[in-house]
C-alpha cells in the first residue's frame, strides 16, 4: 500500500508480480491480484 500512497504504481506492480511468481497460492495471492487489476 505505500507504493500506492506513495503514486509508484509501476514499482508497486513490479513487486506484487514478482511476490505471485515466487507464491501464488500464498495466503495474500487473492489480495495482490485484486491490487494488480485495480491498477491496471
Amino acid at each position: 500500500m505505500s507504493y500506492v500512497n506513495l503514486n509508484k504504481i509501476p514499482d508497486m506492480r513490479k513487486h506484487l508480480s514478482e511476490y505471485l511468481k515466487l507464491d501464488p497460492k500464498g495466503e495474500d495471492a487473492g489480495t495482490e491480484i485484486e491490487m494488480l487489476d485495480a491498477f491496471k
